[in-house]
């Protein structure tokens, strides 16, 4: 299952923008991270983790930015050196999150992002892991 979200910039609100799925209704009405914060929702809403999302911009035909639900879900964006955003394990949600299914075949081969745009993408996010307390 693919899932597409349209994003547009807010004018009001320089660098925020709406996510939205294509039928119009509002995933996110204002982030400054649409792509992951419109997967987080997705997730909220009852999708699957293993589901595909794609990003458009309004008005465009061509996929901005693509991934698994969970592993969109489980990134944020930070800014790099040279101030271009990256990608990177959002800290609260180190593994990615998996559907039920997904946990019963943990050696499954993680998926891939696909990228198109001026974002860089990290090659490949290892898993955080802690010792339990």
């Amino acid at each position: 299952m693919t899932i597409m979200i349209i994003v547009a910039p807010i004018a009001s609100s320089p660098g925020r923008f709406m996510a939205k799925l294509p039928n119009g209704d509002m995933l996110i009405a204002s982030s400054r991270t649409p792509f992951v914060d419109a997967a987080r929702r997705l997730i909220e809403l009852g999708f699957p983790a293993d589901g595909r999302v794609v990003m458009r911009h309004a008005g465009s035909t061509v996929d901005s930015l693509a991934a698994t639900i969970g592993d969109a879900a489980a990134l944020t964006v930070t800014t790099a050196g040279n101030g271009r955003p990256v990608f990177a394990v959002r800290a609260a949600a180190a593994p990615p999150i998996r559907s039920p299914k997904e946990s019963l075949h943990p050696q499954r081969p993680r998926p891939k992002f696909a990228l198109a745009g001026p974002l860089q993408l990290i090659p490949r996010l290892s898993r955080c892991t802690t010792a339990p307390p």
